[in-house]
């Protein structure tokens, strides 16, 4: 199945699927953000592009920008479409550049998924082993 191709805002142009494109700090561009739901951001500062996606929350729309970096998703807040401007997505482009992902330390004890055979239960003792492992380092 082919992946379906979103938006795209590149030097504060939007470039839809179909061939249409326009700038986003126009009329039309607040019209098409008003029903948008997600688009690519390409920087034009050489920050790394990210995904924009819209959630609703009590009929109000907040933007938020995300980017995977070595298997994580990390989400930065963008703002209310009112706030969505180049320079606010450019200033998000940048944080999500420049995330340095977790790194684990040894005796660190890994997320509940790297351990755990399937099954909720079993992940809660593996997590409870975990906490037990700290606490049992910690007291002494």
């Amino acid at each position: 199945m082919a992946q379906q191709s979103i938006p795209a805002v590149s030097q504060g142009v939007v470039k839809l699927p179909d061939g249409r494109a326009f700038n986003l700090e126009s009329t039309e561009g607040a019209e098409w953000l008003d029903s948008a739901t997600s688009f690519r951001f390409e920087s034009s500062r050489g920050s790394k592009p990210f995904t924009a996606r819209r959630q609703e929350t009590r009929g109000i729309g907040y933007w938020y920008g995300s980017r995977k970096i070595e298997g994580r998703v990390h989400k930065k807040y963008i703002g209310k479409v009112e706030g969505l401007t180049i320079a606010r997505l450019e200033k998000v482009a940048e944080e999500l550049t420049n995330v340095e992902p977790k790194k684990v330390e040894d005796g660190e004890p890994k997320a509940v998924a790297d351990n755990a055979p399937n099954g909720r239960l079993d992940a809660l003792e593996v997590r409870l082993r975990a906490m037990e492992e700290l606490l049992g380092k910690v007291s002494a």
